[in-house]
C-alpha cells in the first residue's frame, strides 16, 4: 500500500565509544509550559511588527505577554501559528549553514513557500509552494525541480467537502510528523478535507495516489486509496485513461470527533487544545509536552527493532519556557549506547523568536562534537 507523507524514524549507528546511559536530571534544564502571562496580540508583546532584530536572552522573571492566538484549538491555527512562530513572521532560515530550507508565510499566516536553497549549487534548489482558497484552506502544492527551471515535479490537489471534520492526511502514526511541526511542516490534519491527489511527472507518464475519505455512519472515516498512472496532457479525474490501477480501503477510527486509531495506530490522546498528548503505535509510544504553544515531542519509546540491525531505542526531549528545545537524549533500551545532544545559549529578537543559540551534536555517523553557534534570519510584516 503506497503511503502519503511516510517519515520513517531514523536509523542511527551506535558507536562502541560512546558512554552508557545516564538519565538527565529532572532539573537539568527542564520542561517549562508557562507561555508568559498577560494577553497580546499575535506578537505576544504588544509591539508591531518590522524587521528590527534586538538580540536578548529569555527573562524567565518577566516573560513575554501570552499571544491571543493560544487559545485557539490547535488544528484551528494557522501554519504560523503551528509553528509556534511569534508575530507577524514572513520568513526565516538559518544562517550558518551553505544549505538551508527557508520558509515563507503571507500575513494571513498561511505557508506559500518551503525552499531549499543551496547557496553553492543552485541547480539542485527545489521550490514547494502551497495556494490558497478565500476560506484559508490548502488547495495546491507544487514542488518545482530545479527551482532555477521551474519545472514542476510533483504537485498535490486537495478538495474540500467534509465541514467541521478533523482529517489525517495518512492511515499510520500521524503523531510522526509533529516533531517537524516547528517549521510549519508538515501538516498531518487538515480540516474538512476530503479528497487528495498527489502526482509525479515521470517524463513518460503521470504516477498518481488519490485519496478519497468519507465519514461513516458510526462516525468513522474510510480512506480510499487509488494508485493509477495516466498519460502526459491526460486529465487525472477521467478514469478511462487511468493504467495500473491499485485500489486500497483502510479505516481511521474517531473519539470524540478526532482519529483514534488505524492499522498502525492502537490508541491516540488529546489535550483539550487539540495538541496530541500520546500516541501507541505497533513499533513504539510518544508522549507529546503539554503547553499553549507547540505540539512537541517529549518522550519515545520504541518496542521493536526499527529495522533489524539496531538495538530498541528511546528518546528524551527538554525545552526552555518559549518551547524551543535545550536537550535530547536518545539510548538504547539495553543502555549500552547515548547520544545526548544540547541547543543553549538562546538569544531572542524583539518578538521572541530565536536568532541564536549554540547546538552541539553528537554525530551518529561520523565527525567531531563540537559547539556550533547558529543563527536565523527572520523577516516580519509591517
Amino acid at each position: 500500500m503506497k503511503r502519503f507523507l511516510l517519515l520513517a524514524m531514523m536509523a542511527f549507528a551506535v558507536f562502541s565509544f560512546l558512554p552508557s546511559c545516564e538519565e538527565l536530571s529532572p532539573n537539568e534544564n527542564g520542561t517549562e509550559t508557562n507561555g508568559g502571562n498577560g494577553n497580546g496580540n499575535e506578537d505576544g508583546n504588544g509591539n508591531g511588527g518590522g524587521n528590527e532584530i534586538v538580540g536578548q536572552a529569555w527573562d524567565a522573571a518577566n516573560p513575554p505577554a501570552r499571544p491571543d492566538w493560544f487559545d485557539i484549538y490547535y488544528w484551528d491555527r494557522t501554519d504560523r501559528q503551528i509553528a509556534g512562530l511569534r508575530g507577524k513572521v514572513k520568513s526565516h532560515h538559518i544562517t550558518k549553514y551553505t544549505t538551508y530550507d527557508e520558509y515563507v508565510y503571507d500575513e494571513a499566516g498561511h505557508l506559500t513557500a518551503k525552499k531549499y536553497v543551496n547557496t553553492t549549487d543552485s541547480s539542485s534548489n527545489t521550490d514547494e509552494l502551497h495556494t490558497y482558497d478565500a476560506a484559508g484552506h490548502r488547495t495546491r502544492t507544487e514542488i518545482r525541480y530545479p527551482a532555477s527551471d521551474n519545472y514542476l515535479a510533483t504537485w498535490i490537489d486537495y478538495e474540500y467537502g467534509n465541514t467541521g471534520k478533523y482529517v489525517p492526511t495518512q492511515s499510520f502514526g500521524w503523531a510522526r510528523g509533529l516533531w517537524e511541526s516547528s517549521n510549519g511542516y508538515p501538516i498531518t490534519i487538515l480540516k474538512d478535507l476530503s479528497k487528495m491527489r498527489l502526482c509525479h511527472d515521470l517524463a513518460d507518464h503521470i504516477q498518481c495516489t488519490e485519496w478519497s475519505f468519507s465519514f461513516g455512519n458510526d462516525g468513522n472515516l474510510v480512506i480510499t486509496e487509488d494508485y493509477f498512472w495516466y498519460p502526459i496532457g491526460g486529465d487525472p479525474t477521467n478514469k478511462d485513461t487511468r493504467t495500473n490501477e491499485e485500489i486500497t480501503n483502510y479505516t481511521v477510527v474517531y473519539n470524540n470527533g478526532m482519529p483514534y486509531s488505524s492499522e498502525e495506530v492502537i490508541s491516540t490522546e488529546y489535550f483539550s487544545n487539540g495538541m496530541v498528548k500520546s500516541q501507541v503505535l505497533r513499533d513504539g509510544e510518544y508522549h507529546f509536552v503539554a503547553n499553549d504553544q507547540a505540539n512537541v515531542i517529549e518522550t519515545f519509546d520504541s518496542t521493536v527493532e526499527p529495522n533489524g540491525m539496531l538495538p530498541i531505542w528511546w528518546k528524551k526531549y527538554k525545552y526552555n519556557d518559549n518551547m524551543d528545545p535545550t536537550d535530547l537524549e536518545e539510548c538504547s533500551v539495553e543502555k549500552t549506547k547515548q547520544f545526548h545532544d544540547t541547543w543553549t545559549d538562546y538569544r531572542y529578537d524583539s518578538h521572541w523568536n530565536w536568532i541564536e543559540r549554540t547546538e552541539t551534536i553528537i554525530p551518529r555517523w561520523f565527525g567531531e562534537t563540537y559547539p556550533d553557534k547558529i543563527g536565523r534570519e527572520i523577516l516580519y510584516y509591517e
